[in-house]
């Protein structure tokens, strides 16, 4: 399975299949725009996008809980894999993060790592802000 923009955050519901089906639904339907970002009108020009969505991260920590983050995981132990792309705006290059490993993994942080790829995979450059996303290759910084 794999996700892109918006589509990434539909994504872990149908990598899960149909017994998430009813959270598909809703996650897809019932939200406006105040619930996924707010404008920040002129300081926004000045700063790093134009809206904040604050909301959005917070509407995907909502849904992605750690009862399907261990589901999520349990499925990359049986050989399937949930991939999610983002775009590394200073490389100017996509990324594309296993999403089914980073819950299989011991790391303290996975459910946050995982809200942030699915926010940053959403994030249009310039209209919202961008979400870093601390990478380490052989122990350094990238």
């Amino acid at each position: 399975m794999t996700g892109v923009s918006t589509v990434a955050l539909a994504a872990p519901f149908a990598f899960l299949g149909p017994s998430h089906d009813r959270e598909l639904r809703e996650v897809l339907t019932p939200y406006g725009d105040r619930d996924i970002y707010r404008n920040l009108g002129l300081f926004g020009v000045m700063g790093h996008g134009l809206y904040v969505n604050s909301p959005l991260r917070q509407l995907i920590g909502r849904y992605l809980t750690e009862d399907m983050v261990a589901e999520i995981a349990a499925q990359h132990r049986i050989g399937r894999r949930l991939l999610i792309q983002t775009t590394n705006i200073d490389a100017q290059r996509p990324v594309v993060w296993d999403l089914s490993a980073i819950p299989a993994s011991a790391r303290a942080d996975r459910r946050k790592r995982m809200i942030d790829i699915l926010l940053a995979s959403a994030a249009i450059p310039a209209v919202f802000p961008p979400v870093w996303i601390d990478v380490r290759l052989d122990g350094q910084a990238r």
